[in-house]
């Protein structure tokens, strides 16, 4: 009976062992996972922001003042690389911590807890991921509104060159803007580009070459050509004006889609 009963107390303190081992080593895993999900959510909300949609109303709000919006433009860059290296930065910590949350024999009494945290870290990771579609979205606009704003820049020139009765400059700049004109035709293609600057694009291409076609017919002195281009240019006009309710609503749908998976991801790595 008594070497039952030694044999028994055996089992029980290896058991006991094995339970505080495993314990041991999986608060261990769960440190390391615990300090990258703090970092990581504490990022992400401070990269909440960038899908409210705000840095693409800006940007459109600049086809008004195209001279003024070089700085700001080259601002948004400036962020966006810097969002860039915090995302990766918190990918690495995060992939890291989720191959330290391996299961092994002596973690398998905490196998629940090892899982609930592994499912943190996928959620955080998920936010990330709209973070860096988010970014991507927003560096498809910036390359769109570059191009854009130096096209509005270009006919603007060519305008006021066709004031001061510069044939030749004005002509020269008209055939500028419509080259930059059609690169913003491709990017305003784009999925994250509002698709009303589509027929906005369509509109000052035909404006300048309509008015590049004028000023050459003024050049050699065809004034029916002349008086033909003119109304041409006019009717041009008429289609170039933003649908800037169009372009909010745009964003708003755009952008809460976005915002809504963000903010579940986020609740979902947060809940402990």
């Amino acid at each position: 009976m008594r070497r039952i009963v030694a044999v028994a107390s055996v089992l029980i303190a290896l058991s006991l062992a094995y339970l505080f081992v495993g314990f041991i080593v999986a608060r261990g895993q769960f440190g390391q996972a615990d300090d990258a999900l703090r970092q990581s959510i504490a990022n992400l909300k401070q990269s909440e922001p960038l899908l409210s949609g705000d840095a693409l109303a800006n940007d459109v709000a600049t086809i008004n003042d195209p001279n003024a919006a070089v700085g700001q433009l080259d601002g948004e860059y400036a962020n966006l690389k810097a969002e860039d290296q915090v995302v990766a930065d918190d990918q690495v910590a995060l992939d890291a911590a989720a191959r330290g949350l391996g299961s092994s024999w002596m973690t398998a009494p905490e196998g629940q807890s090892l899982r609930q945290a592994r499912a943190r870290l996928e959620h955080a990771r998920a936010a990330f991921g709209l973070v860096t579609r988010v970014v991507a979205a927003d560096r498809a606009e910036l390359d769109f509104f570059t191009i854009f704003l130096t096209a509005l820049g270009d006919f603007s020139a060519a305008g006021k060159a066709g004031a001061a009765h510069d044939v030749a400059a004005a002509r020269v700049s008209f055939g500028g803007a419509l080259g930059e004109f059609q690169k913003g035709a491709i990017l305003a293609k784009g999925p994250d580009i509002p698709p009303q600057f589509v027929d906005v694009i369509a509109a000052f291409e035909a404006g300048c070459s309509d008015g590049k076609a004028f000023f050459e017919a003024a050049q050699a002195g065809n004034q029916g050509a002349m008086v033909r281009l003119s109304a041409a240019v006019k009717a041009d006009a008429a289609h170039g004006s933003v649908d800037s309710a169009g372009v909010a609503a745009w964003i708003k749908q755009h952008f809460d889609d976005l915002k809504r998976s963000f903010d579940s991801e986020l609740a979902k790595a947060s809940a402990t």
